[in-house]
């Protein structure tokens, strides 16, 4: 993420899960420890989630899951507006 007003970049990436019915068991294992092992590391963590997505019992748990784990590691919910890129730059 860059801010525009100073400059400011903060790696990371953005975890989610692809619309497909192969597979799904393996994206929403892969999703929750992708998330797990950026937030034990303090990264930016930030979940893509589609509604359609959320009607299936397999990725709704793995997006609840991701958040669960995410929050056991110390991340703190915030949206963008509330995002302030040079206060995570500095710690």
């Amino acid at each position: 993420m860059r801010d525009l007003h100073n400059g400011v970049v903060i790696p990371g990436r953005v975890h989610g899960l692809a619309r497909t019915e192969r597979g799904e068991q393996w994206l929403c294992w892969a999703l929750v420890l992708g998330v797990a092992r950026a937030a034990r590391r303090g990264g930016l963590v930030r979940i893509a989630v589609d509604a359609g997505d959320l009607v299936r019992p397999g990725p709704r748990q793995a997006v609840l899951d991701a958040i669960d784990i995410a929050l056991h590691h110390g991340a703190e919910p915030m949206t963008y507006a509330g995002l302030h890129l040079s206060r995570l730059a500095v710690s």
